[in-house]
């Protein structure tokens, strides 16, 4: 779609694929790598949300997001602030998990999500 265009396309990301690795060393993509926080920035706060839980309690709103994160969007907003939402997703399907118990299908050497794809 880009080369349809002519647009730039920009892929980011802390653990880039080997492909896309392989790609920037041999000129095909360009890297650009940060090594700080733009302007010495502080991390951000960091709040953990049991998406389980949430799921459980039928709370969650726009399909995924959760009430806090709504609220938390919408005050940014209020503030004349900008936001920018980076949904970490592969495959087909943001998960797999039984409906009536919850259980959710792991590699058995790692332990991670399986994902349909």
């Amino acid at each position: 779609m880009a080369g349809v265009y002519k647009a730039k396309v920009l892929l980011c990301s802390a653990t880039p694929s080997i492909e896309t690795y392989f790609n920037t060393k041999n000129g095909r993509y360009g890297l650009v790598t940060l090594n700080e926080r733009y302007g010495g920035l502080q991390l951000p706060e960091i709040n953990v949300v049991d998406m389980k839980d949430e799921h459980r309690k039928k709370s969650l709103v726009l399909g995924n997001y959760s009430v806090g994160l709504i609220d938390e969007i919408r005050r940014t907003l209020a503030e004349k602030r900008q936001v920018l939402i980076f949904q970490n997703r592969r495959g087909f399907a943001l998960r797999l998990e039984c409906d009536l118990c919850g259980w959710v299908p792991t590699c058995p050497n790692c332990d991670v999500a399986l994902i349909y794809h």
